[in-house]
């Protein structure tokens, strides 16, 4: 029997809950703690399996933590994160932990928690969940190895400041690198609100590359809420909006033609990265350290803009 300790009973922690509820092979006690009696109410009244199960225990606060759990999930905001990863390292033992992104709103925190995690043996991923797609992972078998790949990712209102890292980590899943560097960075002088209170958000675009002459531009604007990925190297032409569940592939100069490609819910993968943790003792996550290294420069740029524009909190990243 393991036991999963999920933090946080919002949005993307129900689906976790959901996902891991679902599982009929292996045995889970799960263990949920949200401070919001709120949260802990519609997960009641949302989630049926939660009514038959009894291997389920939610709490408002962490007063009754096991002494030790296989598996945490931290599915709260960036803020105070750091307060409840420190909790945790002091009250309870774990060997396995994933992340939310944006993982912290300070940069100083990033370097912190991968020396913590790395001295007592931690595992910790970042749930950039691109890469347990089954349509991503056939798209990466086409793409040619040492060939320069061009990917262009362009829409509006879905959010920049929040789901950026989603786009850098997948390219860097496809190309097989963790090291980018920027190479254009242009941010409109507004800051934008965030539909999360205490949190913003950004338009502009974002252009990044490696030494091997790959090239990742993101661009993000006002419009209506949509998604549009464009991949190309030199046999291949790929074209995806997130909002259909098709793309359009062009292989050595043919027509294009459609193929299915579907984006899987958070209450569908969650029991397969527990299934990849408990049985290859791995996931098919960003570890911590990978995930700060290809978004480090990034959240340099993000914070500095923001001191300019505030001329406060140096080092602060306000995204969650």
């Amino acid at each position: 029997m393991k036991n999963i300790l999920i933090v946080g009973a919002g949005n993307i922690g129900k689906r976790h809950i959901q996902s891991i509820l679902k599982e009929k092979k292996f045995n889970y006690n799960i263990h949920v703690i949200d401070k919001s009696n709120y949260s802990i109410k519609k997960i009641f009244n949302e989630i049926t399996e939660i009514k038959k199960s009894k291997k389920i225990r939610i709490e408002n606060n962490f007063k009754n933590l096991n002494k030790e759990y296989d598996l945490i999930i931290i599915a709260t905001t960036s803020f105070k994160r750091e307060d409840i990863i420190t909790l945790l390292l002091k009250k309870t033992i774990f060997k396995n932990l994933i992340l939310e992104k944006i993982v912290f709103q300070n940069i100083s925190s990033y370097k912190h928690f991968i020396k913590i995690f790395k001295s007592k043996k931690i595992n910790c991923w970042v749930n950039c969940p691109n890469r347990f797609y089954k349509s991503y992972n056939d798209l990466k078998k086409l793409i040619v190895k040492n060939c320069p790949l061009s990917m262009v990712v362009s829409g509006g209102n879905w959010h920049f400041g929040s789901n950026f890292v989603h786009y850098t980590d997948l390219f860097c899943y496809l190309i097989n690198t963790n090291d980018l560097t920027i190479d254009q960075f242009e941010f409109e002088s507004e800051i934008v609100k965030s539909k999360r209170k205490n949190f913003v958000e950004f338009n502009g675009l974002v252009s990044l590359k490696n030494n091997k002459g790959n090239f990742l531009t993101i661009i993000h604007n006002n419009t209506r809420p949509n998604v549009n990925i464009k991949i190309i190297q030199k046999n291949l032409s790929f074209i995806f909006n997130e909002n259909d569940n098709f793309a359009l592939i062009n292989r050595k100069k043919n027509n294009f033609s459609k193929i299915d490609f579907k984006i899987p819910f958070q209450s569908e993968l969650t029991k397969l990265y527990c299934k990849e943790i408990f049985l290859n003792k791995r996931i098919n996550l960003p570890t911590l350290e990978n995930h700060y290294k290809i978004n480090k420069n990034i959240f340099d740029k993000i914070s500095n803009f923001y001191y300019k524009i505030k001329r406060k909190n140096k080092g602060f990243i306000p995204i969650t």
